[in-house]
């Protein structure tokens, strides 16, 4: 190896773990599939991967897992101690792969999954980002109205000495607070934007906004699809499936939904008639 253990442990101290985004994980996999599908050992993949042209956290994981493999743990176990890094998902396939000896394919499944997942979230963006300018320009449109034009058009309305109406009088009173108020939305979003990537468990909060549920519900069940399949195909058994598959739900519904699939399967239903019984999966 050209990197020394102490050198790596070392850089791992100086560099502040990042969670890795969807496209190093995609990119983690496919390298460590292609290496290993092409004949290098585990080891000699993951110390390529980890010599990657652009240092990053992705190197830094990849040297991580190797140190690991090097003290005599299973990939499997050195990937589920990187934190925040890999799903129990990913973690039970590539577990499933050493049991069953396919390894190999089911890294290049969990590579095409990630892949087909990043799809999807460029379509979702590309499809909201119509109806997100609509909303924008109404909001705009309105805003100005209530804070340009009828601060301007008060000294004409003092001018006929009537008394305004109230909604009116309640926008001019507005009108004097939006700087504040723009400061305090400004706030509010960069304060929900660190919440959310800081801890995950505000991605909930996102299924309880009533039309962008529907649309993340169906992007989700999707995902999950794609999952079930390639846990089957590793040979996980249904049961166990759907319970990663219930662990890894961002959706507390689907959640719901996927753990009473999971107790009719092990009450002897069949998996037709476990999915019929909920509603909200697509029929």
């Amino acid at each position: 190896m050209s990197y020394s253990t102490q050198e790596m442990r070392i850089d791992q101290e100086e560099m502040q773990p990042e969670p890795l985004s969807l496209e190093a994980r995609h990119s983690f996999f496919l390298q460590l599939a292609t290496l290993f599908a092409s004949g290098c050992s585990l080891s000699q993949s993951l110390e390529a991967v980890g010599q990657g042209d652009k240092p990053g956290e992705l190197q830094r994981v990849a040297v991580s897992v190797l140190l690991k493999l090097e003290r005599g743990s299973r990939l499997s176990s050195a990937l589920a101690s990187e934190q925040g890094h890999f799903t129990n998902e990913e973690v039970s396939l590539v577990r499933l792969g050493e049991e069953t000896g396919k390894l190999h394919v089911v890294l290049l499944r969990i590579s095409k999954n990630l892949e087909q997942s990043i799809g999807n979230r460029r379509q979702f963006i590309q499809a909201s980002l119509y109806p997100l300018a609509i909303l924008l320009f109404s909001f705009s449109l309105v805003g100005m109205m209530a804070f340009v034009l009828l601060p301007k058009l008060h000294p004409i309305f003092e001018g006929f000495q009537v008394d305004l109406p109230w909604p009116t009088r309640l926008v001019m009173w507005a009108s004097s607070l939006v700087p504040w108020l723009v400061l305090l939305a400004i706030c509010g979003v960069f304060t929900g934007l660190i919440a959310i990537r800081k801890n995950p468990q505000w991605h909930r909060v996102l299924y309880s906004i009533p039309l962008l549920a529907s649309i993340l519900r169906q992007r989700s069940l999707g995902e999950l699809s794609a999952s079930l399949s390639i846990l089957v195909s590793a040979g996980a058994r249904l049961d166990h499936s759907f319970l990663l598959l219930a662990e890894q739900a961002p959706d507390p519904a689907i959640q719901l939904a996927l753990t009473r699939i999971r107790t009719r399967l092990r009450n002897g239903y069949s998996l037709p008639e476990s999915l019929e019984a909920e509603d909200l999966i697509p029929q």
